[in-house]
């Protein structure tokens, strides 16, 4: 694994020998992955690799080159080809700050005990045990990734930051031959947290439930949108509703709405790296800190995430959310929303009739503005009556503004994963929400 030694070292060789201001990224990752199908592991893999991004400036002229061959005279190649591109290029339009004068950042949560608890040997018992409870019918397929990164970053005035960490990542997905079924996905932080038995459990007993499938109707109906379905409505949230470039831009849903009510008052949701049940980075890629960013408190919008460029247009602060020097506004990527005083089950009591959602396969964005989206469901969606799970029910597809749904959300649950997103990792509950919009369903025989 890279240290953190040879990341200043490599910093120090580039920012000295440059010509121009320069700032450097680097990150490494080493992983140990391990994946299964039809109930056998197909595939073990251990891959270390680093790569170094180096961004030259004159004056709005900015030149990006990557590497992953990590010797001085590789750096020092990338680093002049970067140099040599830099006077073909035409200006930005984009004035970048030279940081200066700043305490370092560093944090280090490396944590080897993943290789103890859940190397390759481990994994391969854990899924063996899996496999052999399975009765007849079942199998078994998914991934099981133990990963510890590095993130470095340094500039030509002697800025530093420095961050490692570990985590692993378990997809688990249950498989019945009449078409059944159950599906989890998890991120854990600590190796102590990580129970491969329980998350073959929950997909197991959604493949059970998922027999014998019914049709309904497209409507409204009352639902219980599990976690993992909850984190793909909280990413797109985050996404088009925090992002200042969409602001800015007037594709916000919430442009304009800061102080006003866009969710239910249950619903509190914050971008929150130091939070430790999610894999969060403290700072970004321009060097900037990552500031905890409440974005909708008890229903109230509050927070646009800025990166410089952003942030100048508006007369504010940057608030650390940049993905790199590209102008495109601040992307929060570690949400967490607090969690309710319900359990899972609660939820489900407290249905007349309506739906439970296992989660959305294939979300996307039909109107930015308005905040619309739209996803079929899948890995299990169960008709419930009276407060019971009565049957399964053959996929269907939303159709749904985010505001609307998030307004229309009347319980919260208690228990929380955390869950990957689009650029980080979600801490997310379950929700019940009023009036859910679907729109169409499969027309495939499941």
């Amino acid at each position: 694994m890279l240290s953190k030694n040879r990341a200043y070292e490599i910093i120090d060789l580039i920012t000295k020998s440059s010509r121009f201001y320069t700032t450097v990224t680097i990150a490494a990752n080493e992983t140990g992955l391990t994946r299964y199908a039809h109930s056998e592991i197909h595939q073990n893999v251990a891959t270390e690799d680093a790569e170094v991004n180096i961004v030259v400036f004159d004056g709005e002229k900015l030149a990006n080159v990557s590497t992953n061959v990590l010797d001085d005279d590789a750096i020092l190649a990338a680093l002049n080809s970067a140099e040599l591109k830099l006077p073909l290029l035409q200006p930005s339009g984009m004035a970048f700050e030279e940081l200066k004068d700043l305490a370092p950042i560093e944090v280090e949560d490396l944590d080897l005990g993943f290789e103890s608890k859940w190397g390759i040997s481990q994994r391969a018992k854990a899924v063996k045990a899996a496999v052999e409870v399975l009765e007849d019918g079942f199998e078994l397929a998914g991934a099981f990734e133990v990963k510890h990164t590095v993130y470095a970053w340094g500039n030509s005035h002697g800025v530093r930051r420095y961050q490692s960490g570990s985590n692993a990542h378990v997809e688990v997905m249950v498989l019945h031959e009449s078409g059944a079924s159950g599906f989890n996905d998890c991120v854990f932080t600590t190796p102590d947290s990580l129970h491969f038995d329980e998350i073959v459990k929950f997909a197991l007993e959604k493949a059970i439930l998922g027999q014998n499938s019914i049709s309904i109707e497209p409507g409204v109906y009352d639902v219980v949108l599990e976690p993992l379905a909850v984190n793909d409505l909280v990413s797109y949230t985050a996404y088009l509703g925090s992002n200042a470039k969409y602001h800015e831009d007037g594709l916000s849903p919430f442009t304009g709405k800061v102080g006003k009510a866009v969710a239910s008052p249950l619903v509190t949701m914050t971008d929150d790296h130091t939070n430790k049940e999610v894999s969060g980075l403290a700072f970004d890629f321009e060097g900037y800190e990552r500031q905890v960013l409440n974005v909708i408190d008890k229903g109230e919008f509050k927070g646009i995430a800025h990166d410089t460029q952003t942030a100048k247009h508006a007369g504010v602060s940057t608030t650390g959310h940049s993905m790199g020097y590209k102008g495109e506004g601040g992307i929060p990527f570690n949400i967490v929303v607090d969690k309710g005083n319900q359990t899972g089950s609660d939820l489900i009591k407290g249905l007349k009739r309506g739906l439970l959602v296992s989660r959305f396969h294939y979300m996307n964005v039909v109107d930015p503005i308005a905040g619309q989206l739209t996803a079929l469901t899948r890995d299990g969606l169960f008709l419930v009556e009276d407060g019971k799970i009565v049957g399964a029910v053959k996929n269907l597809r939303f159709t749904d503004s985010i505001e609307r749904i998030l307004k229309n959300v009347d319980a919260v649950s208690e228990e929380r994963i955390t869950a990957p997103s689009f650029f980080g990792t979600n801490l997310v509950p379950g929700m019940r929400v009023k009036d859910f919009v679907f729109t169409g369903r499969t027309t495939i025989e499941e």
